[in-house]
């Protein structure tokens, strides 16, 4: 793997990189743990990380700790978003008879220990990480070729954009040098359970969670076609992960449609909550409608209402400084359909985001 996407969450007392392969020496004091049991909070270990939306993908990597000598020294597999939510799989010296084989998860500031004891002449470890969206699998190794499953978790902030890689502490007084080499990033080896839909975007049924659309009748699927109402929308709403609910955004919007592809653009101050919910999960879903006319029947008694309309989902990203003009161009062309000439000078306090579509589907209602 290329080493110059990893970064470091914060340095150990000393590391060297080469030949495929990381030492890290750990500080004493340094752990990851939250409040759990024990009652206090430990946000201080070395972590060594590169990052990534790939919603699909295992990572492996082989670690030694034939210096481990103190109680709770440990070296693993990571995966830290910030300090309230992490999973981390390791082996934890104990003493000279056992040592716990182990994962923590940590959601929303509370960690949980999974653990089991294994003999303390075991001096190296392969991890396989796993993700499918936002739930996690870690796997354990002797030899590097039979795997066995130690955790199956979900992150509750571990969709979107994530950070993964390596760690080492020495939670006591103590220090030890870790070796972690034969890292490898590929597909995802952990295989969708019977009956879940497959990986990545899909067409109309993904929407409503591999359902298909009860009238078919009404369905649009070309993608032309579901342009041609996109263009039609005057307000995109955009749905964000709220934690608990939902947050829901009316937005004026301009667009982008090229091989396939659309591109959304929104504006905004540049202070706001959604910012704070992108940058935590970057996925989004969004709707829009237009041509609406009410249908009476005074036959029959009903009512109904005639529209268009697209649903889809993606994932947001800001526009880059150096975008930003022609980005406002696009959303400006959405309603004026001749440039229309606004002033730079509103550029340095708006916001420009984007929502790159993965996926979407049209339905119509239409007028009798």
């Amino acid at each position: 793997m290329d080493f110059s996407q990893f970064q470091w969450t914060r340095e150990p007392a000393a590391f060297e990189i080469g030949g495929g392969a990381l030492k890290i020496t750990t500080r004493p004091h340094t752990d990851l743990w939250q409040r759990t049991y024990y009652h206090f909070r430990n946000d201080n270990a070395p972590v060594f990380q590169m990052e990534t939306e790939e919603q699909y993908f295992s990572f492996t990597v082989r670690t030694d700790f034939s210096g481990s000598h103190h109680r709770f020294d440990q070296c693993g597999v990571v995966l830290y978003l910030d300090s309230d939510n992490w999973l981390k799989g390791s082996v934890e010296y104990e003493n000279e008879r056992f040592q716990h084989l182990g994962s923590v998860v940590t959601n929303e500031g509370w960690s949980d220990w999974a653990t089991t004891e294994i003999g303390a002449g075991v001096k190296s470890m392969w991890y396989r990480l796993s993700r499918r969206a936002d739930d996690y699998r870690i796997e354990c190794s002797e030899d590097g070729v039979t795997f066995r499953q130690m955790r199956i978790c979900h992150l509750h902030q571990g969709g979107g954009r994530i950070r993964f890689g390596v760690y080492a502490c020495s939670p006591e007084d103590s220090s030890f040098t870790a070796v972690f080499d034969h890292f490898s990033l590929g597909e995802c080896q952990w295989q969708a359970h019977d009956g879940q839909q497959p990986d990545g975007p899909a067409d109309s049924p993904a929407q409503t969670g591999g359902v298909p659309m009860r009238r078919s009748d009404r369905e649009v699927t070309d993608f032309n076609a579901m342009v041609s109402i996109m263009e039609r929308c005057d307000v995109c709403r955009l749905a964000l992960n709220g934690g608990g609910y939902p947050y829901i955004l009316p937005l004026n919007f301009g667009m982008t449609a090229e091989n396939g592809r659309v591109t959304l653009y929104f504006h905004g101050a540049m202070e706001g909550a959604k910012y704070a919910l992108m940058e935590r999960d970057s996925r989004a879903s969004f709707e829009m409608d237009c041509d609406h006319a009410l249908i009476m029947d005074d036959v029959k008694k009903t009512c109904t209402m005639a529209y268009q309309s697209v649903i889809g989902r993606g994932h947001i990203e800001p526009v880059p400084e150096e975008e930003k003009y022609d980005a406002l161009r696009v959303l400006m062309a959405h309603y004026h359909r001749e440039e229309f000439p606004f002033g730079r000078e509103v550029m340095p306090r708006t916001k420009v985001f984007k929502l790159v579509v993965e996926s979407m589907t049209g339905k119509i209602r239409p007028k009798k």
